[in-house]
C-alpha cells in the first residue's frame, strides 16, 4: 500500500500529506493504490490539488475511484429501496388500504350468521 508522503507549499507555507486521491485508499484494492503511487517517483515534481480555504487538505488525483465509489452505489441503491417501500406503504395507508397482515391460517373464513329472534 502507498505510504510515502508528499510535500508541497502553498503562500510559502510548507505542508505534507499523504492523500493520494478523495474517499482515502481504504475503498480502493491494493492494485489500485500501487498503480497510482507509481506514477509519482519519490522526489519527481507534480501537481498537488488543494482545497484553498484548508490547504492541508490536498490530493494528487482529483476524483474518486472505481473502488470508492462502490460503496457509496451500494448505500445509495440500499437507501432509494428502503425509500421506495417506505413511501408505498404510506401512501396505501394514507388511502385507506390496511397493510398485509401474516395469518397463520390461509383458509378463508365463511362469514357467520346470527340467528335473530322475531
Amino acid at each position: 500500500m502507498w505510504e510515502d508522503n508528499y510535500r508541497y507549499e502553498v503562500d510559502q507555507r510548507s505542508y505534507t500529506n499523504d492523500r493520494i486521491w478523495f474517499g482515502g485508499q481504504l475503498c480502493a484494492s491494493e492494485g489500485e493504490v500501487q498503480a497510482k503511487a507509481n506514477q509519482f517517483p519519490p522526489g519527481a515534481r507534480m501537481f498537488v490539488y488543494y482545497d484553498p480555504a484548508h490547504p492541508a487538505d490536498s490530493v494528487l488525483h482529483k476524483g474518486y475511484t472505481k473502488d470508492g465509489a462502490t460503496p457509496l452505489l451500494v448505500f445509495l441503491l440500499l437507501a432509494s429501496t428502503i425509500g421506495w417501500g417506505l413511501w408505498h406503504l404510506i401512501r396505501e395507508w394514507r388511502a385507506g388500504t390496511p397493510p398485509p397482515q401474516a395469518s397463520s391460517s390461509q383458509v378463508p373464513h365463511a362469514p357467520r350468521r346470527h340467528r335473530t329472534e322475531p
